[in-house]
């Protein structure tokens, strides 16, 4: 519903569907993923968005707005600050390119061919950062 939505925004103001759309439908799936949060969510009205409102937390307000379930182990207890600090770096990165993705502007929005290899860059340096702790 959501790609519905956002590209039927790009549409009504383009004309046309574009690959353009689907990135930042990518991008806003990102926010949404990793705040558990959605773009229609009450606290969103007014000029405020997701987009924004990860744009300003992040990356000093970053832990205070990601998804708890994403700061725990697999047994639901904290991370050791090891792990948490490659969690940060790891979450930092993929919000930044949420907000890269789902700039207003189509031209600025990097291709899929773009944010993938950025997507493999960021899951190797957390495992790296990872395995070293």
């Amino acid at each position: 519903m959501l790609y519905v939505l956002v590209c039927g925004v790009e549409y009504a103001s383009t004309g046309r569907v574009s690959r353009k759309g689907d990135v930042y439908s990518f991008g806003v799936l990102l926010l949404e993923i990793f705040t558990r949060k959605k773009p229609t969510d009450p606290m969103f009205s007014g000029e405020s968005s997701l987009r924004r409102w990860v744009y300003e937390a992040s990356p000093a307000a970053l832990l205070e707005i990601v998804d708890c379930n994403l700061l725990k182990d697999v047994l639901g207890n904290g991370r050791h600050s090891e792990d948490l600090i490659a969690m940060q770096a790891c979450l930092s990165s993929i919000m930044e390119l949420g907000v890269i993705c789902s700039d207003e502007s189509a031209k600025k929005r990097p291709t899929m061919e773009e944010v993938v290899p950025r997507l493999q860059k960021i899951k190797m340096e957390y495992i790296s950062k990872v395995s070293n702790a």
